[in-house]
């Protein structure tokens, strides 16, 4: 499967949020479902309704033309990916509540079996490595 990265650069601010009765939280990344939803109404737009109805059926009957996932955070050549939660053995408290967003390279590295103590204390984490809000 070919894989393609999009980097998506905002002229002005978004907000991202989900709405449940009075209440609202701002989400740091954009989730798959907003952008399958806005990759439909783009074709929808562009291509009109009969169109946009085959690559709906295609993706219900699971023989869908692409996957997407979350558009997770990046500065410059950083990529960052969410923490799996495999990833937090050994780790207690604020850390881990902290430790969000990992790097490519550390997630790699978590999903070839190391925690993310162990990482840490192997690199001595610099800031561009974790990204905690």
């Amino acid at each position: 499967m070919k894989t393609t990265l999009f980097k998506l650069n905002f002229l002005s601010t978004l907000h991202i949020g989900i709405r449940e009765s009075i209440q609202e939280e701002t989400l740091e990344f954009i989730p798959a479902d907003t952008l399958f939803s806005s990759l439909i109404y783009t074709y929808f737009l562009l291509f009109g309704e009969e169109k946009t109805k085959k690559i709906i059926s295609a993706f219900l009957k699971n023989s869908s033309p692409w996957k997407i996932s979350s558009a997770f955070p990046f500065k410059k050549d950083n990529l960052y990916f969410p923490v799996p939660l495999t990833a937090y053995k050994g780790i207690k408290g604020k850390r881990k509540k902290k430790t969000k967003w990992i790097n490519k390279e550390i997630l790699e590295e978590v999903l070839n079996g190391k925690d993310l103590k162990e990482i840490t204390e192997k690199y001595l984490i610099k800031e561009k490595d974790i990204y905690t809000i």
